[in-house]
């Protein structure tokens, strides 16, 4: 179609101007005084966040402002966003390793340090030019001149002149860091005495500290308002440092005051209390973990929607706001089913057909079925037929137990769904306001893919979108496509081994639909959506393992989601967004299956895509030999 979509999916790097949807809650507690690490996997939205508050953005951005001012956040805070490229953190992780780990965990911080307090000497630069915070040249020259009697090594090799203003003490250390960078790429050994004479090495994070201290009792004495300053380091994607590394940036966390406080991101969750000293570690007292994969649904709604309703109203000022139920309609499993099974030609629907008729004149049924619901009880008739059971009568000893034998047959839902389709060899239809938020699996830029496709694949006017229905098939069609394209873009993504990764994820995915429409002896009814998978052995040789990097890589770029992560639990499932490329449950998975480093091995390393299946197929066998079997009609005959 000729109209851009509003929903087109662009990297925050590549956009001319970023539309921003900041979830007020969450934002107030970035915008406070605690240090707080995100963690979340691509695409949920951390790069916003942390974007939002950078004091560039937050200048040049008005509509950003405006945002801001709704949420009545304020200023007196100047935040620097700041990214250290991976190539860079290996290399520091690796330079001088004869130096003592102490001094060497000074130098990283201190790159660190170097980084945000020069973003945040160009940030009050911009404000004194703004005018919003007003200072003479001498109290400039007086601040930076305190700061270089205090740490005297950032002049070493210097050509510049003195006295600096703001601006210039920020060149000063772009400098410096240039020529921490020139030592660690150089790879030489270096001295004690040959660093300290160089650089500031003294307390982990104290140059931070003092600069911070100084530069906010600056902005005081310059503001007109009577603010209390304090700086946000806002650190992106620091999953590429080391484990080193990371205990060193929790020292400069646990060692922080105000007016300095820290916001990180990570894609998952890491070591986030260990620090290099002894004795001392990163309590909830210092900072807050926010993971925001584990939003929960209604948090996730509103997120999303209000991402869609801002881009929506880019091309259409005057759209309303956007709502998922709206425009995809409620999940109804019969209603889809029985579009299904009206097209079928196999003998089995039409049987269905009858029997869920015969079930709705029930009193079981008409006591506990949801008073929405028109459709026949045609899930239900299957699970009942299938498991040989009965519905008890008002007569019935079971009959007080109703409405929990019904909730019983509700867990079994999609699953029941999925075994229909398989019997009847007919692709699982996706359609509805839940299913496209569940398979979004807390990730707003797959949510956002979802409704891109939707909106490409209908010929209608953008202004036109948010207030239509739209069909169960034409859903259906989009949210397959865009899935597979997401499964084929695994070779041309960021993981490391891509070709693996695709072994890997495409095993998993038809291991999971194995299990998940597994009819004979109905296992797939009586334990429902299995395809948690829990990776058992001994701790050093799982982290340690091809198999446990593929996983990790594989969940950081969003085709698997991990679940746990710990020093000796890894649990992990596809993610959501990959459900229709394999037939699965939308919901994801519910029960776990064990799985050793000698299972997963021959998922990626082997090349024969049929041995490969072959041994997908084994596999399978092998788990769906137990079962966890929940009551039902506990009692009966």
């Amino acid at each position: 179609m000729s109209e851009e979509s509003p929903f087109t999916l662009r990297r925050f790097e590549t956009e001319n101007r970023h539309l921003y949807y900041l979830p007020k809650d969450l934002f107030v507690r970035l915008v406070g005084r605690k240090s707080i690490y995100l963690i979340g996997s691509r695409g949920t939205g951390k790069t916003t966040l942390l974007k939002a508050l950078h004091w560039e953005e937050q200048l040049n951005n008005k509509e950003l402002a405006a945002k801001l001012k709704d949420l009545n956040v304020g200023r007196g805070y100047i935040g620097i966003y700041l990214r250290m490229p991976r190539s860079m953190a290996s290399i520091f992780d690796q330079w001088s390793p004869t130096t003592n780990d102490s001094t060497r965990a000074v130098f990283f911080c201190l790159y660190l340090d170097l980084m945000w307090v020069q973003g945040a000497c160009d940030g009050i630069a911009n404000l004194i030019l703004e005018k919003e915070l007003r200072a003479s040249t001498s109290s400039e020259h007086k601040i930076t001149h305190e700061l270089l009697q205090r740490f005297p090594e950032l002049q070493s090799g210097a050509l510049g002149k003195t006295p600096l203003s703001i601006k210039g003490f920020g060149s000063l250390l772009y400098e410096k860091r240039r020529e921490m960078e020139r030592w660690a790429i150089s790879g030489l050994e270096r001295t004690d005495s040959e660093i300290s004479a160089a650089f500031p090495i003294t307390q982990i994070g104290e140059f931070g500290r003092v600069a911070g201290a100084a530069l906010a009792r600056f902005c005081e004495a310059s503001s007109q308002n009577d603010r209390n300053w304090h700086f946000k380091v806002c650190l992106d994607e620091t999953e590429c440092f080391s484990p080193f590394q990371q205990r060193a940036l929790n020292t400069s966390v646990r060692l922080v005051e105000t007016p300095v406080s820290f916001v990180v991101s990570y894609v998952r969750l890491v070591d986030v209390t260990s620090t290099c000293i002894k004795s001392l570690s990163l309590q909830d007292a210092d900072r807050e973990v926010v993971p925001l994969d584990g939003m929960t649904d209604p948090e996730f709604t509103d997120l999303a929607e209000g991402v869609a309703t801002i881009r929506l109203r880019r091309l259409c000022p005057a759209s309303p706001e956007f709502t998922t139920r709206a425009v995809f309609g409620d999940l109804d499993i019969n209603e889809l089913l029985c579009g299904i099974l009206n097209t079928s030609t196999n003998p089995e629907a039409k049987r269905l057909l009858r029997a869920a008729e015969e079930l709705r004149a029930t009193p079981f049924f008409s006591e506990t079925r949801e008073p929405s619901s028109i459709s026949p009880p045609i899930y239900e008739a299957y699970i009942l037929d299938r498991l040989a059971l009965k519905p008890p009568s008002p007569e019935s000893a079971q009959w007080e137990k109703r409405r929990q034998n019904s909730a019983e047959i509700r867990k079994r839902m999609v699953a029941a769904y999925l075994c229909i389709c398989k019997e009847l060899k007919t692709q699982v239809k996706y359609a509805g306001a839940k299913m496209i938020l569940q398979m979004s699996d807390c990730c707003i830029r797959d949510y956002l893919s979802m409704l891109d496709s939707v909106f490409q694949s209908l010929d209608v006017p953008v202004c036109e979108f948010a207030g239509r229905r739209i069909s169960a098939n034409e859903q259906d069609n989009a949210i397959r496509a865009v899935s597979r394209r997401k499964n084929e873009t695994i070779p041309k993504s960021e993981v490391g081994s891509p070709v693996e990764t695709l072994r890997l994820i495409d095993s998993l995915g038809q291991l999971t639909s194995r299990l998940q429409t597994a009819t004979r002896d109905m296992k797939g009814l009586k334990s429902p959506e299995r395809g948690l998978f829990l990776l058992a052995g001994d701790d050093s040789i799982v982290r340690s393992s091809d198999a446990m990097r593929l996983i990790s890589e594989a969940a950081d770029a969003g085709f698997l989601k991990m679940l746990v992560a710990e020093d000796r639990t890894v649990k992990f499932r596809i993610h959501g967004s990959l459900a229709a490329a394999y037939g699965l449950s939308y919901r994801g998975a519910y029960y776990e299956n064990v799985l050793k480093q000698s299972d997963l091995e021959p998922l990626y390393s082997e090349v024969n895509t049929a041995l490969r299946s072959d041994r997908v197929a084994h596999l399978a066998d092998l788990l769906l030999r137990e079962e966890a079997r929940l009551p039902l009609f506990e009692g009966m005959e």
